[in-house]
């Protein structure tokens, strides 16, 4: 299911152009996309390789002690 979650603006940051992504998309820090260009202009970024260790999702877990 696909949903409309507004419109944005690009914004330069550095030498970049940067899109925001709001929060009500879910998206967590350290999460890894794949951008690709159609080539009618359309920019598609997927999501890519879940990956708990570089997403901050065992950042609080003291794994000696469980040991």
């Amino acid at each position: 299911m696909k949903k409309k979650l507004g419109s944005f603006f690009a914004r330069k940051v550095g030498n970049s152009a940067v899109l925001t992504i709001p929060s009500k998309a879910n998206v967590k820090l350290g999460q890894r996309f794949e951008l690709t260009q159609e080539n009618n202009g359309t920019v598609i970024y997927k999501s890519i390789g879940y990956n708990p260790w570089f997403n901050g999702e065992y950042d609080d877990i003291d794994f000696k002690k469980e040991i």
